[in-house]
Parts: C-alpha cells; structure tokens; sequence
C-alpha cells in the first residue's frame, strides 16, 4: 500500500520460483532423485559418536541449490510432505550400514508434522521395514515454519509416545 521496496532490500526474505525450478521440484519427487550424506552427532563431553544425522539433498542433476530450495518450491507446490516423506525413505535405505547402538537422525519440516495430524501412520513402519526400532531413530525439527505449533507438538507427542526420540534442529 503505496510503498515501493528495491528488490536488494527483500532479497533475503523472498523466494523467486521460476516454471524451471518448479518443473524440477517435479521431477525430484516423481523420481526420487536424492543424494543423502552423514554427518556425525558426537558427545563431546566423552568423546563418543551418538549417531548420524541423514541430510538428503536434491540430485546435482536437477539444478537446485539445495533443500532449502527444493522445500522452499515444494512448499509452493503443496508437495512438502511428498518430499519429506520421500527423504525419510531414501535416508533409511541406509540403515543397514548403520552401527549397533547408533543413532539416525532424520529430519522433519513442521509443516509436515502438521499434515501428518490427520494422515495415516508412516513413519514406524518405514522404520520398522528398514529393522530399525523408533528408540533408535532422533526425529529433528527443522528450523522451517510452516506448520500450526499445535498440531506439530500433538504430532511430535504421539512419536515420542512411539518410542522417537525429539529434537529441534
């Protein structure tokens, strides 16, 4: 309302999506493209490993700069819990290769905590398809806001109650 802002001034709370990056968005979900990497969770008090935190990227391929813009465009298409879910997944093929006694770390926006309020259960099983327990999985809240603070600690109860453990990211 009569007022201007320089593109310069905005730049770093607006999010420019182009048909590209959505068509991409697309073909990310659609074909599981994903890349995940480790990163080690350590106890620095005694110097032990607890876990590995999973952080599942977008294919180089598919010419994103990184989750957060996969997230950020699929927020747009309605698709942040496909895309999620579809990380979860490809995360958890790793279990197997996982140590006894560690930790996986896995990462879940608010928004699709919020989304899973009414949604069948899928997190335990995919857990359990993989042979892992959930006291052996650490959910971690991303720092993204999208979800009603509500139902996100309903749903984070309810996996606590099913034996996740909780973080916030």
């Amino acid at each position: 309302g009569n007022r201007t802002a320089h593109f310069d001034e905005i730049r770093e709370r607006v999010v420019v999506i182009t048909a590209e990056k959505k068509d991409a968005v697309r073909r990310l979900i659609d074909e599981g493209r994903f890349e995940t990497v480790f990163q080690p969770i350590w106890n620095l008090d005694s110097g032990t490993l607890l876990g590995l935190e999973a952080l599942t990227r977008p294919d180089s391929s598919c010419r994103l700069s990184g989750p957060a813009e996969a997230f950020d465009v699929a927020e747009q298409l309605g698709r942040v819990h496909q895309l999620d879910v579809l990380c979860v997944e490809n995360a958890l093929r790793f279990a197997s290769e996982l140590e006894p006694g560690l930790l996986m770390f896995i990462n879940l926006s608010p928004q699709t905590l919020d989304l899973d309020l009414e949604a069948n259960a899928w997190l335990a099983p995919a857990v359990d398809r993989v042979g892992l327990s959930p006291r052996d999985v650490v959910v971690e809240v991303t720092e993204r806001f999208g979800g009603r603070t509500e139902s996100v600690v309903k749903r984070l109860e309810c996996l606590h109650r099913q034996g996740f453990k909780i973080a916030l990211d």
